[in-house]
């Protein structure tokens, strides 16, 4: 296939690209950073958006922030990948994650990811506390409109707090650092299951840290139009 077509083929796939039922987040990330590389040899931009980086740039001015433009384009390609991750990540899971994290953000608590890794351990901590909280199965109008919020944004109006209670954390219970020295009082390990960190930054383990950064499989040849 011709250039034009190869590269049609490779957004249209990206795009159409879904976490399948049974399959882990670990292998969604994997062939979510299969598709990512596809899409960087090819030279396509599309992480890198002029609005986002405005956008960026006028906070920067406004807080008095200073970065080059090539730290800022490198923050909005970091948030567009961890944005993009959570949105192909299965319907069961991200219309939850996305309705806690707009609830929290419409309180003045910014708690989207801000990079692929964080993004990762977002989807590890839901899937780890689903497991061990029985919950009433959703009705037929409810998966709806959380397969809406997944595709084509949130058109469902609920005022629902769906999935926050993974950030609540109980008034007494203390904050541990991570690894290096963070400490988020917003944020439950899924490994020590203790707060203050991310999994991929716990001082116990570094089996997150090693499993996120795990070795990548070489793209489809057909990508590349051979």
């Amino acid at each position: 296939m011709n250039l034009y077509d190869s590269i049609d083929e490779v957004q249209r796939q990206f795009f159409a690209y879904r976490q399948q039922p049974k399959e882990d987040n670990a292998a969604h990330l994997k062939r979510f950073k299969n598709y990512v590389e596809v899409l960087d040899r090819y030279g396509l931009t599309m992480f890198e958006d002029e609005l986002l980086v405005r956008h960026e740039t006028e906070k920067d001015i406004k807080s008095g922030n200073v970065r080059t433009s090539d730290m800022v384009k490198k923050e909005v390609r970091n948030k567009k990948l961890a944005m993009c991750f959570i949105r192909r990540a299965s319907v069961k899971t991200c219309g939850p994650i996305l309705d806690m994290l707009r609830d929290a953000y419409l309180m003045n608590q910014d708690l989207y990811p801000k990079n692929l890794e964080e993004a990762y351990a977002l989807l590890q901590n839901h899937s780890s506390s689903k497991k061990k909280k029985s919950t009433k199965p959703s009705s037929n109008e409810n998966r709806g409109a959380q397969e809406r919020d997944c595709t084509r944004g949130n058109d469902n109006g609920s005022s629902t707090i769906t999935g926050q209670r993974y950030y609540q954390k109980p008034p007494d219970e203390p904050t541990v650092a991570g690894a290096d020295g963070t400490n988020n009082p917003k944020v439950k390990c899924y490994k020590c299951k203790k707060w203050g960190h991310y999994a991929t930054n716990c001082q116990t383990s570094g089996a997150g840290e090693k499993h996120f950064k795990s070795s990548v499989s070489t793209p489809d040849a057909r990508f590349y139009g051979k």
